[in-house]
């Protein structure tokens, strides 16, 4: 378990009479471990009401790929790896219950999805969206002429090609003007030709949107808008939608891409239900994702009911659409 309450701990706790706790810090210590396998980092418990029922524990340090290094060198090098803060590595690798904040996404599910490139220009065979996470829009400014804001303004650019949903370009920054960023984000959304936005629908992320519209009613290319409120009903709804992306091995993204720092240390925040950034962290590429994920997929859904209604399409093609629509 990853937080030190729930039925399955409650059930462990038990077996080892009340000193879970204890046992994990004496076996991640190298202390404890069963004398009669001889493999530090490795330990049982029998359940004394039921003969039937063993209380296993299993440290990194029973691997034999691991025993090799000092146990202080391998925990950083996870820390460097999967680019977790020091309380995650310590709960996720060296039996601590010292963070009540679950980590959200298994770090394998995002390094399965760390395998694309950054792509600059658009690709003509496939369909663009963007979502976009907007920090405040204030004008007030640092010393050094810099806008003061802690937030990150955000836009993700995703194409969807055969089922997968791939992290081509985007815009993450701060301290710089609105309409610097606003200028920006409108040149990366008509450079990809993106078919749908999907703003954050907070106060500044309506001020994004309607300039958005403003600049592309203005201009040969329209791009319809979609204000997307991030409240405490629909952020589930979005965090969902990249979970699903990511458990389905459909979400490709560049390694170097600062998404990958905000899903390792994306949370569950004391088990619960909220989902957001653990402290020091942020969580606004993630989201920008989930809108234009959310986006792509309501876009696709319209298009396909209008095939549907005009009728023309064979049962074959059909399922084609159905299937290309809901991959």
């Amino acid at each position: 378990p990853k937080s030190p309450s729930g039925f399955y701990y409650d059930l462990m706790d038990e077996i080892a009479g009340g000193q879970l706790q204890e046992n994990c810090h004496a076996i991640a210590t190298g202390e404890l471990y069963s004398k009669d396998f001889g493999i530090p980092g490795f330990y049982y418990q029998e359940d004394k009401n039921d003969p039937n029922t063993v209380l296993i524990y299993v440290h990194f340090y029973a691997s034999p790929f691991c025993n090799h290094v000092p146990r202080e060198e391998y925990l950083q090098i996870r820390k460097r790896k999967d680019r977790m803060s020091d309380s995650k590595v310590q709960q996720e690798y060296n039996l601590s219950f010292e963070d009540e904040d679950e980590t959200f996404i298994a770090p394998d599910l995002i390094h399965k999805a760390m395998r694309g490139q950054r792509e600059t220009e658009h690709d003509p065979n496939c369909r663009h969206y963007c979502g976009i996470d907007s920090s405040g829009v204030t004008d007030e400014l640092r010393p050094d002429g810099t806008k003061n804001d802690s937030d990150f303004t955000s836009a993700c650019v995703i194409k969807v090609d055969n089922g997968k949903i791939i992290v081509k370009d985007w815009i993450y920054t701060r301290h710089s003007s609105f309409e610097k960023r606003i200028g920006n984000i409108s040149a990366l959304i008509q450079k990809h030709k993106c078919r749908k936005i999907g703003v954050e629908g907070n106060h500044s992320g309506s001020t994004y949107g309607s300039a958005l519209k403003t600049i592309f009613s203005n201009e040969n290319y329209y791009c319809d808008t979609e204000i997307i409120n991030n409240t405490e009903k629909r952020r589930p709804q979005l965090v969902e939608a990249v979970a699903i992306a990511l458990e389905s091995e459909q979400l490709i993204f560049p390694p170097d891409c600062p998404l990958a720092d905000e899903l390792f240390n994306l949370v569950r925040v004391g088990g619960g239900s909220k989902i957001q950034a653990a402290s020091g962290h942020h969580d606004d590429l993630f989201f920008s994702l989930a809108m234009a994920i959310v986006v792509s997929k309501s876009e696709q859904e319209n298009s396909l009911q209008k095939k549907l209604e005009e009728g023309n399409l064979s049962e074959e093609e059909i399922k084609k659409e159905l299937l290309k629509t809901f991959s």
